[in-house]
């Protein structure tokens, strides 16, 4: 009896651990969406200093939250991710509106692959 107790709470536990860390790591998506979202808005409104501080504190945002993702996501799509967020700033210029456009769509990509990658991945 007491054995089945202890199964039954253990398994609470793990779910409870599966479903923290899912919201970890849509809550982190979320997070750099809205990120790039406003940078790239900031672009449109012809705001390129803010938006490349934007594109910035995106990238250290996500490098900083990056080592507890790569424990649940694979480090292969966290790692192309930061790649992505840190040209961001680069592009974020009156002449690189085409480009910026690319690789603001590509990070959004990037980031709709990672949080769904933690629950496929189960």
């Amino acid at each position: 009896m007491k054995r089945n107790l202890y199964a039954a709470a253990l398994l609470v536990l793990l779910a409870l651990l599966l479903g923290g860390s899912g919201l970890y790591v849509q809550s982190t998506g979320a997070a750099l969406r809205q990120g790039i979202d406003s940078a790239y808005s900031m672009t449109l409104q012809r705001d390129y200093t803010g938006a490349r501080h934007a594109y910035l504190a995106t990238w250290q945002s996500a490098e900083a939250r990056g080592h507890v993702l790569r424990l649940f996501v694979r480090r292969a799509l966290v790692d192309k991710l930061e790649e992505t967020l840190a040209t961001l700033a680069h592009y974020a210029h009156p002449d690189n509106q085409a480009d910026l456009a690319v690789e603001t769509a590509r990070a959004r990509a990037q980031i709709e692959e990672m949080t769904s990658s933690f629950w496929d991945g189960l």
